[in-house]
This record gives structure tokens, sequence and C-alpha cells, in this order.
């Protein structure tokens, strides 16, 4: 045992040995956002509406993220050991349920792809090093809440308030790591995102009587800055800002196209729900990783936000 405490941190500079572990890291990883993304929200609304029948799977009243089991949501029978293997047991099941032949959600196969894919992208960009841990802690965090948003509209506490906890605690252990910011750095920056944030919302409300951006997703850009610190406030807003546009512009478009095809109601109906209720937990995640990038291959880009010397 000894010795594979000392021999383990030597493979792992070895770039096969690490990619192995990031891979079969991110497919475990992946699993168990899984199961945050399908129960978080049930919980979420069910506690919420004081109801422990509102929205909750009907087989089991008392969900909660270690109970039950894994299980088909539909029949509520339980996922067979060999089922439940991340990826592996969605290509074996074909994509549906074993017992009811229910479609297998698209999210369980994405979010399982995503954790191994921002694994990888982490590895590469900081290698075997103390930093990478937080990194990928961040980055499962942001797909889980990602798809949750897509999902429900939800981004609960739960995760935004640990990804801030998360960034402090690892800025105050791991001072003047890049990429990250040092602890005095991500204070002010958190501090910064509240404030911000707060006043453009209030004065949203003035101008157009409702909320411009939700509660959650101030505390999500809040803990991107107890990660990055508050010289990573302004990259962050523009690219998530550019990315929510972007999106947006599509909305916009295949509304025309569906339009000229004469489309259903329903199907109108849902581009209009896009239209109207903006999720910006996918667009922070992506202006997160898009910092990132930046960071590694192009720092002098994010000097047009602010001077490259205060990133460190």
């Amino acid at each position: 045992m000894e010795n594979l405490l000392i021999i383990y941190p030597e493979l792992l500079k070895e770039g096969w040995f690490l990619y192995l572990n990031l891979v079969w890291g991110g497919l475990i990883a992946g699993s168990f956002c899984t199961m945050l993304i399908y129960r978080l929200p049930l919980i979420i609304e069910r506690d919420y509406n004081q109801n422990p029948d509102a929205k909750t799977n009907h087989h089991h009243e008392n969900l909660s993220l270690a109970f039950p089991s894994s299980h088909c949501p539909e029949c509520g029978k339980g996922i067979p050991v060999y089922l439940n293997l991340p990826l592996l047991g969605y290509l074996l099941a074909r994509g549906k349920c074993s017992k009811c032949a229910a479609k297998i959600a698209w999210y369980y196969p994405v979010t399982e792809m995503l954790c191994v894919f921002s694994a990888l992208l982490a590895g590469w960009l900081l290698g075997a090093s103390p930093n990478l841990l937080p990194l990928l802690l961040l980055f499962w965090a942001l797909i889980t809440l990602s798809i949750i948003d897509w999902r429900s509209g939800l981004l609960p506490d739960q995760l935004t308030l640990g990804i801030i906890w998360t960034g402090l605690l690892f800025n105050s252990l791991m001072p003047s790591s890049i990429p990250y910011a040092s602890l005095p750095q991500a204070i002010i920056g958190v501090v910064a995102v509240y404030v911000f944030l707060s006043l453009m919302n209030a004065l949203y409300y003035i101008i157009r009587r409702r909320i411009g951006i939700g509660g959650g997703d101030i505390k999500l850009f809040a803990g991107l800055a107890a990660y990055f610190g508050w010289q990573g406030l302004l990259p962050l807003l523009f690219f998530a800002s550019i990315s929510g546009l972007m999106f947006f512009i599509l909305v916009v478009l295949s509304k025309v196209v569906f339009i000229k095809a004469t489309i259903s109601s329903k199907e109108s109906s849902s581009s209009n729900a896009l239209l109207s209720e903006q999720k910006w937990g996918p667009h922070i995640a992506l202006a997160a990783i898009i910092y990132l990038l930046l960071f590694h291959l192009s720092p002098d880009l994010l000097g047009l936000f602010v001077p490259v010397n205060n990133y460190r």
C-alpha cells in the first residue's frame, strides 16, 4: 500500500496515466451529476410547495439524494448494476428502461460525456497539479447547474453557494495559484458581483417592471468571482452576454422559420417560452470555459478588459 502511495503521484506525471484517470473520474462524476440533475429539482419543488407529492417521483414520496437507489422514473423499478454503469449502461440498454421500455432522458449520456470531456480539458489546461481538483469540481458543478437550469429554470443554492465557498476555500489554501485568485481578490469579486448585479437588477425592474437576472444567476457569477477574483468579472460578463445574445438571435430566427412553415401552436408557444425566459446558467458556464481557454492560450486578449498584470 505504501509503495502504491509513492508510485501513484509519479504515474500521474505520465500523460497517458493522468488522462486515463481523468476519463474514469469523469465517468463517475457524470453518474453522480445525473443523479443531482434528476433529484435536486424534484426535492426543491416538493419542499417549496410543502407537498410531498408535488411533481416528485410518484413511486417514492420521500425522495432524497440517497434514497431510493437508482430506478426508472416511469415504472419505479430498480436499475441493475451493469446497466447503471456510466455511458456503457446506456448503450447496453439501448437508451431504454429494461423493465418498461421508457426512453432514458437525453441528459444522462450527455452529462456523462460532458464530465469526461471537461475533465480532459482541465487536465490539458493544468496537468497533474494541486490546482486541478478545484477546476474539476467547478467544471462538474457548472455542467450540473447548466442542465438543471435548462430543464427546470432552477439554479440550486446547494450548488451555487457550494461553488462560492469552494472557490474561497481553495484560494485561501493555495494563494497565488494560476488561474485562480488571491483570497482578497476573490472576496472583492464576490462582493462586487452582488452589489453590481443587484443594482443592475433594481434599475432594470424600475424600467421594465420585471426581474432581469435571477438570484441563482447572481450567485453563480459570485461563485466564478470566488474562483477567479474581481479581475475576471468583466470578461465573464461579456462572454456570457455574447453567448446569451447569440442564442436569443438563433431562437428568433428559428421562430421566423417556424412561422413561415406554419407550424403548430404548440411549437410556436415553446419558441415564445425560450424568448421570454432566457436561461442564463448555460451561458455563464460557457463564459467560464472561454475565460479559462483565453487565460491559458492568449492572456493578452484578457488584457482588453483588465490590464494583464492584474491577472496575478
